[in-house]
């Protein structure tokens, strides 16, 4: 593997680990969050309601997204990048 490869490797990983830990971090934060802070109409009630919209809001997508597994995942996907990341700078420093 030349030099130019192992940079660009890095280059890569870098903003992947900037973004999966901001990711990772947020999902954390939601997913810790009491559920019963703000009480939404369950989608039953808001059924009978003729002026409701059939599209899902915003709230109730992240009301019902699992923000644990999400979390998981983010945090997955930066370990593994940062593990990446370290072997790339030590390739660089041993063939620098």
């Amino acid at each position: 593997m030349s030099v130019f490869w192992m940079v660009e490797v890095l280059m890569v990983t870098l903003p992947v680990i900037g973004v999966s830990l901001a990711a990772a971090v947020t999902a954390d934060a939601v997913s810790r969050r009491p559920r019963d802070t703000v009480r939404e109409p369950d989608r039953a009630e808001v059924a009978g309601d003729s002026s409701a919209s059939p599209v899902l809001t915003a709230r109730a997508v992240r009301r019902d997204r699992d923000w644990h597994r999400v979390a998981n995942r983010a945090w997955t996907v930066c370990i593994a990048a940062s593990v990446i990341a370290v072997t790339a700078v030590g390739l660089l420093i041993i063939v620098g």
